[in-house]
């Protein structure tokens, strides 16, 4: 009796522990078939058909130049991406540039992951936002300016901005130096705030253009007077940035003074939708922006002549005019 328990009890024991295994192999094979899965969305060259509907839908929907669906070509290159059964992302980027080329448009983006492009995970891996004050033992900053440097614009920025704002307030800071260099533009939202901090209630801060309407957006926040305000720029500051550079100097005049090369020239903004289950972005311009009818293009006209070239940050210091002596 003794012997055939044990030998039930082992055979009971040996039963338990292969369904255990099975239970345990099925799991792990469920989570393998779930990662190829992840795999052949993420980075696979395909697009599923709801993408592309989705995306086509936004196209039409939101983007600025509409006169581009009314161009005989476009329903022929539409019927290459929304006819087949399958699309290849690189298919779905080839007609969003055929599409920005019948409007001479150059911001209109599709960026994907495949096996051999990494364009999605380098722009959503860009850094962003408020980068802060420069270091007061710098040589070149003299002791009544304060400096502000900017990363992309991104929610919350406005507000780290305003709490450096007053502490040069309080350091009794006479002049602000913004720096917009390397700055590719980001949230408009977040432009405005920015910009809100510096002009009069009732200014224009700027007028963008959608596709079926127009807008107009007005300062209405407490104002943080300088003597002078000096924004750097460069080749690379865009967009937002250039927003913000304009409308200060459009509506603050001689008290601002814009000191660089000719900015990169993005005077439109644009809708992102994002995909991160198949790896895709879609940059979908929707507005062109304006400062009291000024655009983008009346900025270059607007910077500082400079004697020589703008390379080294002694040679932009030293490209700014002298406030008027006090007395």
């Amino acid at each position: 009796m003794g012997w055939r328990r044990r030998g039930n009890t082992q055979i009971a024991f040996s039963t338990k522990r292969s369904a255990g295994k099975q239970i345990a192999t099925g799991i792990g094979l469920g989570v393998m078939l779930c990662l190829l899965l992840y795999g052949l969305f993420a980075y696979g060259p395909w697009l599923d058909q709801w993408t592309v509907d989705a995306y086509l839908e936004t196209l039409e929907n939101d983007y600025l130049y509409q006169r581009a669906f009314s161009r005989t070509e476009y329903e022929s290159l539409k019927a290459e991406v929304d006819e087949p059964f399958l699309v290849t992302k690189k298919e779905f980027r080839d007609f969003v540039y055929s599409v920005r080329d019948l409007v001479d448009d150059p911001f209109l983006y599709f960026f994907y992951d495949d096996l051999t492009t990494r364009d999605y995970t380098r722009i959503t891996g860009r850094e962003t936002g408020f980068v802060g004050q420069d270091s007061e033992d710098s040589p070149l900053i003299p002791e009544d300016t304060g400096v502000i440097r900017f990363g992309t614009f991104k929610e919350g920025l406005a507000e780290d901005t305003e709490k450096q704002l007053e502490t040069f307030v309080a350091e009794g800071k006479r002049v602000l130096v913004l720096d917009l260099r390397n700055n590719g533009g980001g949230d408009l939202d977040e432009a405005e705030r920015v910009a809100d901090l510096f002009l009069r209630t009732n200014n224009e801060i700027y007028s963008v253009r959608y596709p079926r309407e127009e807008v107009t957006k007005f300062a209405s926040k407490t104002v943080y007077g300088f003597e002078r305000i000096t924004v750097f720029v460069n080749e690379h500051s865009a967009s937002a940035s250039e927003l913000l550079a304009l409308s200060l100097k459009m509506n603050l005049g001689s008290r601002v003074e814009l000191i660089g090369p000719s900015t990169y020239g993005k005077g439109v903004g644009q809708m992102v939708y994002t995909n991160p289950v198949n790896h895709t972005r879609f940059y979908v311009v929707n507005f062109r922006w304006t400062v009291k009818n000024h655009d983008v293009d009346d900025l270059q006209d607007l910077l500082e002549p400079s004697t020589g070239e703008l390379i080294t940050e002694e040679d932009y210091w030293n490209a700014r005019r002298p406030l008027p002596q006090e007395g």
